[in-house]
């Protein structure tokens, strides 16, 4: 709050605060900002953020599953991998305390 940020409602509003903060105060990339901001986070979570100008979407759990699949070049996310069957045999459970990040692809 000191830094201008409102009282975040949810903790949801709390982890954008801290990546913006990371972002916009000291200017590093965002797969840096993230990894900070994920050091500072206590307890169990799964998190997805999607850094729209550098095209890259980033997840990271701890304490809590998280896992993906690909089916037709769309990725699918899950905390229960049962459920992602429906969609792919190939399912990558992120490992505990792992971040994974998917950059966008130029086809042409």
């Amino acid at each position: 709050m000191e830094l201008g940020y409102a009282y975040p409602k949810t903790e949801a509003e709390l982890v954008l605060n801290l990546v913006n903060r990371y972002l916009l105060i000291e200017s590093i990339s965002p797969s840096e900002a993230m990894k900070l901001a994920l050091a500072r986070l206590k307890g169990r979570f799964s998190i997805m953020a999607l850094f729209a100008k550098a095209e890259l979407f980033m997840v990271a759990r701890r304490g809590s599953p998280l896992a993906f699949s690909v089916h037709d070049n769309t990725l699918y996310f899950s905390s229960d991998t049962q459920a992602l069957t429906s969609f792919s045999k190939k399912i990558i459970e992120l490992e505990e305390g792992n971040t994974a990040i998917l950059r966008s692809v130029k086809q042409g």
